[in-house]
């Protein structure tokens, strides 16, 4: 039976070693981690390179690595009830662990957070929105149902994302006014409305932002 690793890019592990020392020396990065050390059921062969990312943003920087490199990796969580032949995974395994257990991979493509957020400024700009002297990576999953959005910042980062995109998608000036049509459900408008018209407007001075590397 094929694997669903063997369409992994020959000579991935190499690549994906450089890319991790260089921008991830922090990292706990394994070369042929058995996996019998991680799993409920205590069997398992070895995973071609393991990692346990402590953070969000370990974890966004080592996917796409990992994306480059040509390698699909396995996001093991907490290894319970978890079946691996003697032959290991010739992959890259990444533990999630406690703390990060919102993560997922769909077809290649990381589940988070709605927004990850960097002291300092990110490997890739792609999807990195600069704002407030931080940086965010957005868009990067779908954002949990929250009946108040004003109690954090997640909407927001999300809007001014979406503003860079319409701009970008018009051709438009980077620089505009912008009038924002934003909805609330019936049965809270009347609640809602002031606090979230503040929220999304602020004191109405213009905001300066970065998208993906553009004013």
């Amino acid at each position: 039976m094929e694997s669903m690793y063997s369409s992994n890019r020959p000579g991935w592990a190499a690549l994906l070693d450089e890319k991790v020392t260089a921008y991830l020396p922090d990292l706990k990065y394994i070369h042929d981690e058995p996996l019998a050390r991680h799993t409920s059921f205590r069997i398992g062969g070895p995973a071609t390179r393991m990692a346990f990312p402590t953070s969000g943003e370990q974890i966004v920087l080592l996917t796409g690595f990992a994306q480059e490199c040509g390698v699909t990796p396995f996001l093991l969580g907490n290894g319970t009830n978890l079946l691996v032949a003697d032959e290991g995974l010739d992959t890259l395994v990444i533990q999630t662990g406690e703390g990060l257990n919102r993560i997922a991979l769909d077809g290649g493509i990381i589940t988070a957070a709605t927004d990850v957020e960097y002291e300092h400024e990110p490997y890739t700009q792609k999807d990195v929105l600069e704002y407030g002297g931080r940086y965010y990576v957005v868009g990067s999953g779908r954002q949990p149902l929250q009946r108040d959005k004003t109690q954090t910042e997640d909407y927001y980062l999300l809007t001014l994302a979406a503003i860079a995109k319409e701009l970008e998608h018009r051709g438009a000036e980077h620089t505009a006014s912008i009038h924002l049509a934003a909805g609330l459900p019936l049965t809270s408008f009347g609640r809602d409305k002031k606090s979230f018209r503040s929220y999304l407007y602020r004191d109405g001075s213009a905001i300066p932002f970065r998208y993906e590397g553009q004013d």
